[in-house]
């Protein structure tokens, strides 16, 4: 196309078929080459045609993010040292779906407490376990499950601290899951086929 010339000579060029695609951006693929190539006879004229004319036109379409769904499946075994393998995965998942800065590090937070958790105190020997966290964003829901196999256990029964309290007045512990509760929309607890599975919401359009 760009080398289409009229009865002087003159190409058709790179900027004419710029400002033609430019003119056309909402038209159908079919209304772009039918254009394209009248605007090319147009231009020609009478002038012979000395080559092949091949329009080829690739119509590329994004769906919004909101409809997509994300998802990120992490397994860990029962050590601390992969608590940040965790927080690194998140935190690109986190950035590919768009997800502020504030939010990321509350969910890191709130894996810090909740793995170490876990890791800490779920299991009675010293054998290798595995914890398995699936993650899932979906028009500005973030939903998170933690699945382990130790021993039976909720950390959202505790009742919450009285942080009006000093330090000294207050007792020990508790402190953690707290902070995690107010991170996040919901906390949930369900044992199932012998497993822990704790499920956390944050609903990013609050």
């Amino acid at each position: 196309i760009t080398e289409a010339m009229d009865l002087s000579d003159q190409l058709y060029g790179e900027q004419r078929v710029i400002d033609l695609f430019e003119s056309e951006a909402e038209g159908s693929p079919e209304a772009v080459v039918a254009t394209t190539l009248a605007s090319v006879e147009d231009f020609a004229g009478e002038a012979e045609q000395a080559d092949d004319i091949t329009i080829l036109v690739v119509e590329y379409r994004v769906e919004p993010r909101a409809n997509q769904v994300e998802t990120l499946k992490i397994k860990i075994t029962n050590e601390l040292a992969e608590i940040d393998r965790v927080n690194d995965l998140f935190n690109e998942f986190a950035e590919r779906c768009e997800i502020p800065m504030p939010v990321s590090l509350k969910v890191n937070m709130v894996f810090d407490e909740l793995l170490a958790n876990i890791i800490s105190y779920a299991y009675t020997d010293e054998s290798a376990h595995s914890i398995d966290i699936a993650i899932s964003f979906n028009d500005g829901q973030l939903a998170i499950d933690i699945t382990d196999d130790g021993a039976p256990f909720n950390p959202f029964t505790r009742e919450d601290p009285d942080t009006s309290l000093s330090l000294e007045e207050r007792d020990i512990g508790g402190l953690g899951i707290h902070l995690v509760k107010n991170a996040m929309d919901q906390t949930l607890y369900q044992r199932r086929n012998n497993k822990n599975t704790v499920t956390l919401i944050k609903n990013l359009n609050n």
